[in-house]
């Protein structure tokens, strides 16, 4: 499936922000942090909650965000996806 460079940089940006929610979920919550617990978490309804939340931040925000840019900004960052 191809992806255009916007819904690259928002699935590169809900994997981000989906990473140190789970870092600060397990932190908060005291999880032990090891691949067990970190899938198992992941596949839990708190986790499923947060992430749709993330999805519709990103979503619902990603225009006022590439607004927030500089040209130089946006230059590279789309380089990344080259």
């Amino acid at each position: 499936m191809m992806f255009n460079r916007d819904e690259q940089i928002k699935e590169t940006l809900i994997a981000f922000n989906s990473y140190f929610m789970v870092e600060a979920v397990m932190r908060l919550k005291r999880i032990p942090k090891n691949p067990q617990s970190v899938i198992k978490f992941m596949g839990s309804e708190d986790f499923d909650h947060l992430h749709k939340e993330i999805i519709k931040t990103v979503h619902d925000n990603y225009s006022m965000l590439m607004n927030c840019l500089s040209s130089k900004d946006k230059r590279k960052l789309h380089a990344l996806f080259d």
